[in-house]
């Protein structure tokens, strides 16, 4: 029972449950080490999942990714980390890479990238040393 609600191990394992990507790679990784079988029973996936996985190519839509990836890093650091999606997109738009808002997002976030917001323009109650309660 956590917080007054009872939890079931039907219901919460997805919660500790890796994606099948995510065990093929650290089945990948450690392929030197451990034998491959041992580890796909152990995390619970198949081997023959795993050599599909390695020996599939890349998607299209990776590519896509990896070059936007390059062109968001480029924006980003010319622009000294001041601008956001909207503006990247509108960039990447205006020279020719079409794209869409949410998918910008979705890889800045990958990425950790988080533009820096503009100092907030300091306004002054004085004027020439004396209150704006003094004045009225």
């Amino acid at each position: 029972m956590v917080s007054g609600k009872s939890v079931t191990f039907k219901k919460s394992h997805s919660r500790f449950q890796q994606t099948p990507e995510m065990n093929f790679k650290l089945v990948h990784e450690c392929r030197d080490r451990f034998s491959i079988d041992r580890m796909c029973r152990a995390l619970n996936a198949s081997s023959s999942g795993y050599i599909a996985w390695k020996d599939r190519p890349v998607s299209d839509r990776e590519k896509q990714n990896k070059l936007l990836v390059f062109h968001i890093r480029a924006i980003h650091n010319e622009t000294d980390a001041t601008y956001g999606t909207p503006r990247i997109t509108r960039e990447l738009n205006d020279t020719g890479i079409p794209c869409r808002k949410n998918r910008i997002a979705r890889i800045k976030q990958k990425m950790r990238l988080r533009a820096i917001a503009a100092p907030r323009k300091f306004r002054s109650t004085f004027f020439g040393g004396s209150s704006v309660w003094e004045i009225c």
